[in-house]
């Protein structure tokens, strides 16, 4: 017995083909994964510890001379750069509160207190966030993924497991910065030395054509790296069109569109 034809199904429409791919609609759902009883109380208990870890220099130092003290009084003052800078729409008010913020205030923290001061709150800070930032992220990827909700315990749990990888997430770019202020300030003294700068003149002439010969090459392999890709797309699209009858499937749209 014959079987009956299976009826062809036309293209789906083309927005969700579109829309499935951006990130906004993810966005949206942050608020959502953030309101949970398990992050709240984490976050909570990361803001209490924080400000118990920004308390630490207060054991040696004297009263009022503290992290938390300076603080205190600097971070108002920010606050309303930022205000201000929202009120004027200001872009370059913007940009001179951020400066203040992530430049000025820590370099001004660090001449104020003594090195194993800011050390004392920066290291704890640090393993705090990883630690309950880890388990807080654990929580609400599992929850925008499958769904699944467990308990404080089990995510806090997770991040214990893995105490060495994720304060290293935010050590290791600390730790770069840190050996790149050296090595400049290392280069900036050796510089002071007459024969060093002449060594470094002639230097930089060969470091240039060193880097111009390292770019022309990049330059080179990619562009016989795309005219591979456009050759195999081109294949790749000759085939499909053979198979489809010169439609574009659904799966196929970006790749029509690219074409």
């Amino acid at each position: 017995m014959a079987t009956p034809p299976t009826p062809s199904r036309g293209p789906r429409p083309f927005f969700p083909d579109v829309a499935e791919g951006l990130v906004w609609p993810l966005i949206l759902r942050a608020p959502r994964l953030a309101l949970r009883p398990a992050r709240l109380g984490m976050s909570l208990l990361f803001v209490v510890l924080l400000g118990l870890a920004l308390r630490i220099p207060n054991l040696w130092t004297d009263s009022g001379k503290g992290i938390a003290n300076s603080l205190a009084v600097k971070l108002p003052k920010v606050s309303e750069q930022f205000v201000g800078a929202v009120k004027d729409a200001s872009v370059l008010k913007l940009v001179d509160a951020l400066r203040g913020l992530f430049a000025v205030l820590p370099r001004e923290l660090w001449n104020e207190q003594r090195w194993y001061s800011v050390l004392a709150v920066v290291v704890p800070g640090v393993m705090l966030w990883s630690l309950l930032g880890g388990a807080v992220a654990r929580s609400a990827a599992e929850d925008s993924v499958g769904g699944e909700r467990r308990s404080w315990t089990a995510y806090l749990g997770f991040a214990l497991e893995r105490r060495y990888a994720l304060p290293m997430t935010y050590l290791g770019p600390l730790g770069l910065v840190v050996i790149a202020g050296v090595l400049v300030s290392a280069v900036g003294l050796l510089l002071a030395v007459p024969f060093v700068q002449i060594v470094a003149a002639a230097g930089s002439v060969v470091g240039l054509l060193v880097s111009l010969m390292a770019t022309l090459l990049l330059l080179g392999v990619c562009l016989r790296w795309c005219a591979r890709g456009r050759t195999r797309s081109t294949r790749i699209s000759g085939r499909s069109r053979t198979s489809s009858g010169g439609r574009c499937g659904t799966s196929r749209i970006w790749r029509c569109l690219l074409r």
